[in-house]
């Protein structure tokens, strides 16, 4: 490529920058544009949204237990306990070794008819995790069917915490855009400041329905507000 088509296709190039805070939809909007202007996602890139979609099904749960423990709310029967002992016990290394097995599926299905665990579900709601659990609960069935393979919505909905940057490429009218996401969570804003550099347009992600929510990485602590 000689130096002047290289500079045309620089000058052409818009960057974008997604920010917000962990859990706002950042990642989601980037996965949007692989769907709307990429060719979206590949099998593998499929089969590794199931085993996230698994761990995001049992991380709800045990935030749930978590929320029962610290609340001292009792289970309504003793089936139920023994349902929360099999989600408790069953912590798998990493990502790669998540498995949602029949038995850990009935596991959920009795918790979540259980009337202290729907106590603490409703306690969940200033959680961020809210709703995505009540989505791949009720598709539980879908979930669990022998060779399962994600589809759009269901990728859309799973959450993997966003560490580190991650970019696409895309071309879109005329132009080519390079769309950056970086992690929201606390721990990963210093590293906001090292991609500005050339920015030409940047999106602040807020979910409305976070206004009252907790941070995903602090319980304890409030989503950060946006002076205008």
């Amino acid at each position: 490529m000689s130096l002047e088509s290289e500079k045309k296709t620089v000058n052409k190039t818009i960057k974008l920058l997604l920010l917000g805070a962990g859990e706002s939809g950042k990642s989601t909007i980037l996965k949007q544009m692989r769907l709307l202007y990429m060719n979206g996602f590949t099998d593998e890139e499929r089969r590794q949204a199931g085993l996230t979609i698994f761990a995001n099904l049992l991380d709800a749960f045990r935030i749930l237990l978590g929320i029962m423990a610290t609340e001292h709310i009792k289970f309504g029967s003793e089936s139920a306990k023994l349902s929360a002992d099999l989600i408790t016990q069953k912590v798998p290394e990493s990502l790669h070794e998540v498995q949602l097995d029949t038995a850990t599926g009935a596991a959920m299905k009795n918790l979540w008819q259980d009337s202290g665990v729907q106590v603490a579900v409703s306690w969940s709601r200033s959680l961020p995790f809210h709703d995505n659990l009540i989505y791949f609960y009720n598709a539980i069935d879908r979930i669990l069917t022998p060779g399962w393979i994600p589809g759009d919505r269901d990728i859309l909905q799973a959450r993997l915490r966003t560490t580190g940057i991650s970019e696409i490429h895309f071309n879109f009218g005329h132009l080519s855009w390079r769309v950056i996401d970086i992690g929201g969570q606390r721990s990963e804003r210093r590293k906001w400041i090292h991609c500005f550099e050339n920015v030409d347009c940047l999106i602040f992600v807020v979910a409305l329905s976070g206004y009252d929510q907790c941070l995903a990485e602090d319980h304890n602590a409030v989503r950060p507000k946006l002076v205008l």
